[in-house]
């Protein structure tokens, strides 16, 4: 994902994907961005993460929460 895209899909649920071909991924919400970061909150955590916006990818078919 580009951060701009990030940007604008604030509130949308995604994947993150520490590097391809990993085993692990986990679910988050964007919570905001800016110029270096996307912020993400993942699953019951109450703290929010910086992360690179190309270890993204949006959940396709879901409405912002």
């Amino acid at each position: 994902m580009k951060l701009e895209e990030a940007k604008a899909g604030i509130g949308r649920k995604v994947i993150y994907t520490p590097f391809e071909g990993s085993n692990q991924k986990e679910e988050g919400v964007i919570t905001s961005t800016n110029e270096y970061y996307v912020f993400v909150r993942y699953g019951n955590i109450m703290s929010i993460m910086a992360t690179r916006a190309k270890d993204l990818e949006f959940i396709w078919g879901n409405e912002k929460w």
